[in-house]
């Protein structure tokens, strides 16, 4: 008996840390056939060595996706679905990534939407409004094309993890200083980056369970003292908790 033929999966911004995991993990799944979508700048483009030599690498020749919507509807003809994991500031460019989905007859579509839940005010206080207006917009205009035949999927995955703790969290590997926030117990809910992409893997297993609809993803709740005991536990260094 033959085996099944691998979904053929395309990862657009996959040179960065979310996009470097759910390549890893769907690559090493028989199921998937993974292939990359980058920007001609990224250093993907230059040696490749972010990922297997075996997974094909498509670099756009330009800046934006903006510009690109004919090579994107080139490169993404016979693929199943298209993941975005471009950056927070490029989330705009997305529609034009969907129009070319579209248009190559891409089945499913996974927007950057990795992190709080845009809809939530509350949720989202952390974030620019612009961005979250922005990322809103993308998945209302994802969901303008399901008549389209292209359904969707975003996930909600809370702050992640390791992203969260050095970026915007208070800690400082270097000088090994942690500001804690009034008495750093409250508990938050986070979301590592091998998790993500082990939701994303398991989403695609069940495309017609998952489609259409949000996705709340958590790998724990942990506080700032959580975090520092932990952190202080790796380094094997005591640090300066700044209240």
């Amino acid at each position: 008996m033959s085996s099944p033929t691998p979904t053929k999966v395309t990862i657009i911004g996959a040179g960065g840390h979310l996009g470097r995991h759910m390549v890893t993990s769907l690559d090493a799944n028989p199921n998937f056939q993974i292939s990359v979508v980058t920007r001609q700048h990224s250093s993907s483009c230059d040696t490749g060595a972010n990922f297997l030599p075996h997974i094909p690498i498509y670099c756009i020749p330009s800046n934006t996706y903006d510009n690109a919507e004919t090579q994107l509807v080139s490169i993404l003809t016979g693929q199943d679905i298209v993941i975005s994991a471009i950056a927070t500031q490029a989330v705009g460019q997305q529609r034009t990534i969907i129009d070319a989905a579209v248009k190559a007859g891409v089945k499913l579509f996974f927007p950057s939407e990795f992190g709080h839940d845009t809809r939530n005010q509350r949720a989202a206080e952390p974030l620019p409004e612009f961005v979250c207006k922005t990322k809103r917009g993308i998945v209302q205009y994802l969901q303008s094309k399901e008549d389209a035949g292209l359904k969707w999927t975003a996930f909600v995955t809370g702050p992640v993890f390791e992203m969260a703790i050095f970026h915007y969290l208070g800690f400082d590997v270097g000088t090994k200083n942690a500001l804690i926030l009034d008495d750093g117990t409250h508990c938050w809910s986070a979301t590592t980056l091998s998790t993500v992409a082990l939701a994303v893997k398991n989403a695609l297993l069940i495309p017609e369970e998952t489609a259409n609809r949000y996705l709340f993803i958590e790998s724990f709740n942990v506080s700032q003292k959580d975090a520092l005991t932990a952190l202080e536990g790796l380094t094997k260094k005591l640090w300066n908790a700044i209240f």
